[in-house]
C-alpha cells in the first residue's frame, strides 16, 4: 500500500550529521517533505536554497518562541502582555513561510503564566490566533494548533486537543486547523484510533512518534498498521511529519515506513486490487467504481448525476480537498507542491481498487492527462474542450468562477487550439461574486447572466469552465439564448467508453 506522505522533521532525524546536511540525507532516504520549528529564523534565503538543491518541499515552520526559561519559551499565544512578541513572532514565521512555500505556520501555544486562569489563556490564544489567521488569509499559508502533552511540555496552554479543536472552530476551520501530534494525543488521551477519524476533517497535518518512549513506529504500544490503514481508508491528502527520536541511526530505523511508499515504491496492479478495503461490499466491486476527485464540494453534484444517467451500475466515490482550488488560487496557478497533491490523490484512488477516475477540478487537468495509471484518469473538461473546439462555433466565451481557474482554461484551450483549423476565437470573463455564489444556484445563475451580459465582444456559444457551474447550464442557456457547453455529461459519455473499451 501507498498513498501517504511523510516529511523528516529534521530537528529530530538525521541528527548524526549538522543541520545543514540533514537536507540531502532526508532526500536520499526518500523524502520529498521537510519541517523544522524555528531553525529558518535569519537563515530564510541559505534554507531556500538547501530545498532546491535537495529536490525538497517545506511544510511546516513554526512561529519562533521565546528564550529558554523566558514566558515565551513555549510561545506566545496565551501569554499576558506579550501582544507585540506575538505579532512579531507570527508575521516572521508567515514571511518565512511565504518565501519558503511552506504550507503550514504552527502558532506555538505557551504556557500558562503565574496566576493565569486555563480559561483566560484560551481566550487570549483564541483573540491573538484569530488576528494571525486574518493576516495568513491570501497567502496560502494555513496556522496550525499543536495540543501537546504537560509531562514533555510543563505547563503547556492546552490542557488537552478539545482545547485546540475549540480554539478552530471558534476562528474557522478555512482559517486555523489542527497539527494533530499522535504521540501526544496518545499519552493525553489514550485513544489515537478512537478519535482520528472525528479529528480528521479539521486537521490539516500529522505528526508521529511511538509513545512512550517518542521512537519510531513499532518501538511502543500504538498499531500503526491500523493508524495507517484508517489514514488510507479515509484519503487523508496530509503530509504526516516523522517526529520521532530514532533508537538508532535516522536511515536504520526507516524500515516502518517502505511498506507506505517512503521510497516511492508501486504496488502492481494485483497488489492493488488485495488492497482494496475490506469492509467494501461485494457489489461494489462488480461494478464499475468511479472516483470522483474534487476541490470544492459544490463540483460533486454535477458529475456524480451525469455518472449516474450514463454508466450503469456505477458506484461513485467521492474524494474531497477543498483546499485544492484555494491555494491554486492564491498562489497564481499551479504549483509542483499542488500537481504532487493531485497526484497522490489519484494513486489513492488507483490503489483502493477505483475502475476509473474523474478529475471534477478543471484546472488540475495537466495532471490527468501526463498520468501514468493503469486505469483511465479523465480530466475533467477534456471532452468538452473537444466540443468547443469541434469546429461548430465562431467564438466562444469561457466563464470561470476564479481567476486562476479561468487563465488555466484559457491556456489550455488555446494551446490545443493552436493545432485545429477551425478554431473559434476565444474570449472569457470571471463573473463578479460567482465564486462566493457558488452552491445558490439562483446567486449563481444572477452573478454568471450579469457578467455574460457585459462582455463586450461577440460570442456564440458559452463554454463553463467548471463543475461547479454546470448546475446552471440549462437555465443559462435559457436566458441568454444560445447554446452553453457543460462538462460532465461529457467526461461521463467519455469513462462509459474507456470503461467499454477496456472490458
Amino acid at each position: 500500500m501507498t498513498g501517504l506522505r511523510f516529511t523528516a522533521n529534521l530537528h529530530w532525524l538525521f541528527t548524526e550529521v549538522d543541520f545543514d546536511d540533514r537536507f540531502a540525507a532526508a532526500s536520499a532516504a526518500g523524502f520529498r517533505g521537510v519541517e523544522f520549528p524555528d531553525q529558518w529564523v535569519g537563515r530564510t534565503p541559505e534554507i531556500a536554497a538547501l530545498l532546491r538543491a535537495s529536490n525538497l518541499k517545506q511544510v511546516l515552520i513554526n512561529t519562533p518562541a521565546g528564550a529558554a526559561g523566558s514566558p515565551g519559551a513555549l510561545g506566545w499565544a496565551s501569554v499576558p502582555g506579550a501582544e507585540d512578541n506575538f505579532k512579531r513572532s507570527f508575521e516572521a514565521a508567515l514571511t518565512a513561510a511565504t518565501t519558503l512555500a511552506s504550507d503550514f505556520v504552527h502558532i506555538r501555544a505557551g504556557a500558562l503564566a503565574p496566576r493565569q486562569s486555563q480559561q483566560a489563556a484560551l481566550d487570549l490564544a483564541t483573540e491573538r490566533i484569530a488576528w494571525a489567521a486574518r493576516q495568513a488569509e491570501g497567502t496560502g499559508v494555513l496556522p496550525v494548533l499543536e495540543m501537546q502533552n504537560r509531562g514533555d511540555m510543563p505547563g503547556f496552554a492546552y490542557r488537552g486537543i478539545d482545547d485546540a479543536v475549540d480554539i478552530v472552530h471558534e476562528v474557522g476551520s478555512d482559517r486555523v486547523q489542527l497539527l494533530l501530534d499522535l504521540y501526544h494525543l496518545e499519552i493525553v488521551d489514550g485513544s489515537v484510533l478512537a478519535r482520528l477519524d472525528e479529528l480528521l476533517p479539521i486537521t490539516a497535518h500529522i505528526q508521529i512518534a511511538d509513545p512512550p518512549s517518542r521512537g519510531e513506529p513499532g518501538t511502543g504500544v500504538l498499531d500503526w498498521a491500523s493508524v495507517f490503514a484508517m489514514l488510507e481508508r479515509t484519503g487523508y491528502p496530509g503530509w504526516i511529519g516523522c517526529e520521532y527520536r530514532p533508537s538508532t541511526t535516522t536511515a536504520a530505523t526507516l524500515g516502518w515506513a517502505e511498506p507506505y511508499g517512503l521510497n516511492g515504491r508501486r504496488p502492481s496492479d494485483s497488489q492493488r486490487r488485495a488492497a482494496m478495503p475490506e469492509h467494501m461490499p461485494e457489489s461494489q466491486t462488480s461494478e464499475p467504481l468511479i472516483a470522483l476527485i474534487s476541490g470544492t464540494s459544490a463540483a460533486i453534484a454535477p458529475a456524480a448525476s451525469a455518472l449516474q444517467s450514463a454508466v450503469p451500475g456505477v458506484v461513485i466515490w467521492n474524494i474531497l480537498d477543498d483546499r485544492l482550488l484555494k491555494e491554486a488560487s492564491a498562489r497564481g496557478g499551479l504549483t509542483p507542491e499542488l500537481d504532487l497533491r493531485m497526484q497522490r490523490l489519484i494513486d489513492h484512488a488507483v490503489q483502493e481498487g477505483a475502475d476509473a477516475v474523474l478529475l471534477t477540478c478543471s484546472m488540475y487537468g495537466t495532471v490527468a492527462t501526463e498520468s501514468d495509471a493503469s486505469i483511465p484518469v479523465l480530466a475533467a473538461d477534456e471532452s468538452v474542450f473537444a466540443e468547443t473546439l469541434g469546429g461548430r462555433f465562431a467564438d466562444v466565451l469561457v466563464v470561470a468562477t476564479l481567476e486562476a481557474s479561468r487563465a488555466d482554461t484559457i491556456a489550455r484551450l488555446e494551446q490545443l487550439a493552436a493545432g485545429v483549423e477551425s478554431a473559434p476565437t476565444l474570449h472569457s470573463v470571471v463573473p463578479a461574486g460567482s465564486f462566493e455564489a457558488t452552491g445558490d444556484a439562483d446567486a449563481l445563475l444572477a452573478s454568471v447572466v450579469a457578467g455574460v451580459r457585459n462582455v463586450d465582444a461577440k460570442f456564440d456559444a458559452v463554454m463553463l469552465a467548471q463543475y461547479s457551474l454546470a448546475p446552471i447550464a440549462a437555465d443559462l442557456q435559457r436566458e441568454i439564448s444560445m447554446p452553453v457547453l457543460a462538462g460532465p455529461q461529457a467526461a461521463a459519455a467519455d469513462l462509459l467508453a474507456r470503461l467499454t473499451r477496456a472490458d
